[in-house]
Parts: structure tokens; C-alpha cells; sequence
């Protein structure tokens, strides 16, 4: 069984930048029954089950894996002690603020890890979604366990609050054993959230390192709107740059030799998204690369896509998703990305949906998304790098 609970804490409602991630740290760190990460990771590991979180722009996730139903109880102990029962004590709170200032500085030395800070702040600039994560060394610092706890109050609350699962047992007991975690919690009547302005005041961003690579975003904001909007981005994504016989991996590596790898991405939200290329290339060769990737885009958005390559496209998503949801884990993960945009929505629905995906469609969202005005350059280097 595998068990993630959402909850609607991300980044972008930071005050003080990087309280989510700091608070998803405390979470873990020391609960009433567990004053230690130690203890409460040796009480679900003496049983085979294991725990993590993250946190990104929307959420705070909490993960949960155990072997049987009858370890179930242990993994809503854990769930249960995290949400409702963190000490925030001082001395584990400055620990904390050592590793994530660790982790900053790790991530900010990594320009390949750096240059998905840069994307977020130039494709979603003037907006809470281009929120760093982690924070600034500075805001780290000024963070207190009373921020903390304010943040934990106001946004833990049962209509942020998201939970999948899967595994040989009835979702109806994980719900009603979640039931007893959040009886105390407000709920209030969700809101509908208006979709995410667009702003374009500058669509060139990079941070320089003294490096001889780039390491580059090339594409686009976008606005989906429904779930057909979200297969068709999978579709054009996995077209463009999904393994070794895409458009993308095609020209800029097997034809021209510019680069290693490269792959199409696209992200999706409750009220914004993106999609667009993602690669690394020598210095020499950046004006190539982003030549190369722009032709490529040009053509596809004028083109789109022939009738024999989308039933391709659609053959090989749907074949590798029986490869790839052999475990709970990765029914809960493919679930995921579509829950945290669609409500009520699950992986079965995304695929059964999918089947029916037309070339008109796709031409539809090309034209709908992938639109001039929307586009955007990211990328970490050295200064010699130019628009």
C-alpha cells in the first residue's frame, strides 16, 4: 500500500520565502510519540515500509509505503504524528536550518539543478509560482518556529488537503482511517482559482556560472483548461523529445551531434502551465542548439502531428504505462500530476481519455498554447551566453 497525502502548502504561498519546504522539514523531524527522525523512521522500517516528503510550488506531499493491510494502522500512525503532532523544538529547528542551507548551496553550485529556479522565475515571473522553493540563505535564516506554525495553521486545513493511494485494500478503510487524522482540521468550501496572468516583461533570464556548458529551457507558458488539454501536451511532449526516436533526440544528437540528450517537458497546474525543451550543450554549440530547437518547434507548431505518428505516440504511452504502473507507488505518482490539476480525476480516466485524442486536437492545443508572445528562454552559463 502506498498512501500520498497533498496538501495545498506549496511555495507560492510562501511569506517568508522557503517556510513550506522548512516546514515540511519539521514535519519529520520530531513528532509528540517520535521525538526523533530516527525513531519514527525505525518504527515503519522495522515493519518493510518507508516514509519521505517533498514539497514543490503547490504542495506538501507525505508518502507512506507499507507491505499488508494489517501494517496499515503503522502507516496512519505516521501519517497522523507528522500532521498533528511536529514539536518544533529549537534545537531541531536550527538543525534544519543547517541542512537546508546545505541543500541550497548544493543546488545553487548544480547549474544543471540551478536552471530549474531560473525557468520558474522567467516563465512565471510576476507571479507566486516563481517562488523558489527552498528559499534564500537569508530568508532561511529569518525563519522561526512560530512562522512555521502559523503557516501549518492556515494551510492545513481539509480543503487543501489531497489523498491517493493504492494497494490490495479497500480505498473506503485508508479514507475512513484518514478520517480519524483530520477530524479536528476546518473545512471550508473550496475556491475556484482564476487562471495565472501571463507576463512577458523579459523572455531572455539566465544566472551565470564560469562554466563551459549551458544548460537551457527553451518554450512556453500555457493555460490548460481540462484534461484533454493535459493528454494532448503528454502527446506533443512524448513526440517531440520521449526517448531515442523523437524529433527533438533526432536532430539536435543522431543529425547533428549538438547534444547528449535532450527531452520535452510540461508541467501542469490548477490554474497555469508549461511546456517546452530541456537540454545541456558545450558553450560553442548554444547558438545551434537553440536554432535548431526553434526550427523544430516552428515546424511542429505549423505541421503538427500526421495520423500514423499519433497513434504511434498514443501506442507507446499506453504500452509504457503497463510497464511503468506495476507498483502502488507508481499508480499513486502517474495519479498525481493529474489529481493536483483535475479534480476527481486518476490515471484509468487519463487513458481511457487518451484513446479518443484527435490530430485536430492536438493542432487545437498547439495553437491555443504553444504561441509566440508565450515564449521564453532559461538558461545557466557563462556571461558570454546572449540572448
Amino acid at each position: 500500500m502506498y498512501i500520498r497525502i497533498m496538501i495545498r502548502a506549496g511555495s507560492r504561498y510562501d511569506e517568508k520565502s522557503g517556510a513550506a519546504h522548512f516546514l515540511e522539514h519539521m514535519l519529520c523531524a520530531g513528532t509528540k510519540k517520535f521525538p526523533s527522525k530516527d525513531l519514527i523512521a525505525e518504527y515503519i522500517e522495522n515493519i518493510g515500509g518507508m516514509f519521505s516528503l517533498s514539497t514543490d510550488n503547490e504542495f506538501i506531499r507525505i508518502n507512506v509505503e507499507v507491505a499488508e493491510e494489517k501494517d496499515l494502522p503503522a502507516a496512519i500512525t505516521v501519517i497522523d504524528e507528522m500532521i498533528n503532532n511536529p514539536l518544533f523544538d529549537s534545537k531541531t529547528l536550527e538543525t534544519e536550518r543547517g541542512s537546508i542551507l546545505s541543500e541550497y548551496t548544493g543546488k545553487k553550485a548544480n547549474q544543471k539543478e540551478f536552471v530549474w529556479v531560473v525557468y520558474r522565475r522567467l516563465f512565471f515571473q510576476k507571479t507566486d509560482m516563481e517562488k523558489i522553493t527552498l528559499g534564500t540563505p537569508d530568508s532561511i535564516k529569518s525563519i522561526s518556529a512560530k512562522d512555521l506554525i502559523s503557516f501549518k495553521e492556515k494551510y492545513f486545513r481539509r480543503e487543501n488537503i489531497k489523498v491517493i493511494s493504492a494497494g490490495d485494500i479497500d480505498i473506503e478503510k485508508i479514507a475512513n482511517e484518514l478520517e480519524k487524522v483530520f477530524p479536528n482540521f476546518v473545512e471550508q468550501k473550496k475556491k475556484t482559482r482564476p487562471r495565472l496572468p501571463i507576463f512577458r516583461d523579459k523572455d531572455f533570464d539566465i544566472e551565470i556560472y564560469p562554466s563551459r556548458q549551458a544548460s537551457i529551457f527553451v518554450g512556453f507558458r500555457t493555460n490548460l483548461m481540462t484534461l484533454k488539454d493535459q493528454i494532448c501536451a503528454d502527446i506533443c511532449a512524448n513526440y517531440l523529445g520521449d526517448g531515442r526516436s523523437s524529433l527533438l533526440n533526432n536532430e539536435l544528437r543522431y543529425k547533428r551531434g549538438l547534444v547528449y540528450s535532450t527531452f520535452s517537458f510540461m508541467q501542469n497546474h490548477e490554474d497555469c502551465g508549461a511546456f517546452g525543451v530541456r537540454t545541456d550543450c558545450e558553450v560553442e554549440k548554444y547558438k545551434d542548439v537553440i536554432s535548431t530547437i526553434d526550427l523544430v518547434l516552428e515546424n511542429f507548431k505549423k505541421e503538427g502531428i500526421s495520423l500514423d505518428k499519433l497513434s504511434n505516440v498514443k501506442s507507446k504511452i499506453i504500452k509504457s504505462s503497463i510497464i511503468k504502473l506495476q507498483t502502488s507507488e507508481n499508480l499513486v505518482s502517474r495519479s498525481d500530476r493529474i489529481a493536483a490539476a483535475f479534480n476527481e480525476q486518476s490515471i484509468d480516466s487519463y487513458l481511457s481519455r487518451l484513446k479518443e485524442i484527435t490530430a485536430k486536437d492536438i493542432k487545437t492545443y498547439i495553437d491555443n498554447n504553444l504561441k509566440d508572445e508565450w515564449h521564453y528562454t532559461a538558461v545557466c552559463g557563462p556571461k558570454s551566453i546572449v540572448k
